[in-house]
């Protein structure tokens, strides 16, 4: 079962995790709050995860303004097409992160697509 916690910082400013359960690894995801919209850092690994951090930016009812990779692990970026879910939201990442993700996705890929099978995403 995922973890959801949140975390008033100042007023207009919030901060929530989503944590995802042992099957998932214990991975997170952030989504900072402002009064304008949402920021997600990182988009952890599974569907099933990525789906669930869709549907707390939904519950906190802003637009998601982007999405920040802070490095190129699969639990990192995986999830970013599911939770941008074709809007037009800019996915920033430096172009060292880009570079490990493009160069080591086929074999994450190889690797864990027969542990979480269908819940793995066809498009990262």
């Amino acid at each position: 079962m995922a973890r959801i916690q949140s975390w008033k910082v100042q007023p207009g400013l919030s901060v929530h995790a989503y944590g995802s359960d042992r099957v998932g690894l214990l991975t997170n995801a952030f989504v900072v709050e402002t009064d304008a919209g949402l920021i997600a850092v990182d988009a952890l690994m599974r569907v099933s995860d990525a789906r669930g951090l869709s549907a707390l930016c939904k519950d906190l009812r802003k637009p998601l303004l982007a999405v920040i990779i802070t490095h190129g692990h699969p639990d990192h970026y995986n999830g970013v097409t599911e939770l941008v879910s074709n809007n037009p939201v800019p996915v920033i990442a430096t172009a060292g992160v880009d570079a490990v993700m493009r160069t080591f996705d086929d074999a994450k890929e190889r690797k864990w697509k027969p542990v979480f099978h269908s819940d793995w995403p066809a498009q990262r």
